[in-house]
């Protein structure tokens, strides 16, 4: 089986995660990070054993790169999403996808456009303990809900 060229944009916390799962998975290849800090590039780089690239437009140029994460600020995501779009590069992209609804509605038009996948990063649907107690509220196995606090903690 061809394994899937993944690249990361963003190794903040979530970014450094998703560097770390896409090692993991037998169905990808981790080829890249990229990140404004060089220094910070470098180290998740080497962390993992790819090249690390501090401009994005310059690493999404990498052919044997057909996916990214974008795990940037909130505030860089739908523009990074976008530039991976452009280049041809299937996008998860972590949340929110965009500050406004028209740099969502663009992304989704491009994705489609270019018959790239295009999704946001909403893992905690998929946990089955949460898709469990969304069953019990649902019919009402634990009663009717009427007040509900959590709290996650990661790693």
């Amino acid at each position: 089986m061809k394994k899937l060229g993944v690249a990361v944009i963003g190794t903040g916390f979530w970014g450094k995660n998703h560097a770390r799962v896409y090692k993991e998975l037998d169905s990808a290849e981790l080829i890249a990070i990229c990140d404004v800090n060089a220094e910070r590039a470098k180290a998740i780089a080497n962390q993992f054993g790819v090249k690390a690239y501090t401009d994005s437009s310059r690493m999404l140029k990498n052919p044997d790169i057909e996916a990214v994460s974008v795990c940037t600020w909130s505030t860089m995501l739908a523009k990074e999403a976008l530039k991976g779009l452009h280049a041809g590069k299937h996008v998860l992209v972590e949340k929110p996808m965009a500050t406004n609804t028209k740099q969502a509605e663009k992304l989704l038009e491009t994705a489609q456009e270019n018959g790239l996948h295009l999704t946001v990063g909403f893992l905690m649907r998929f946990i089955p303990g949460l898709q469990q107690i969304r069953e019990a509220v649902a019919i009402k196995k634990i009663g009717d809900l009427v007040s509900a606090t959590a709290k996650r903690v990661s790693q």
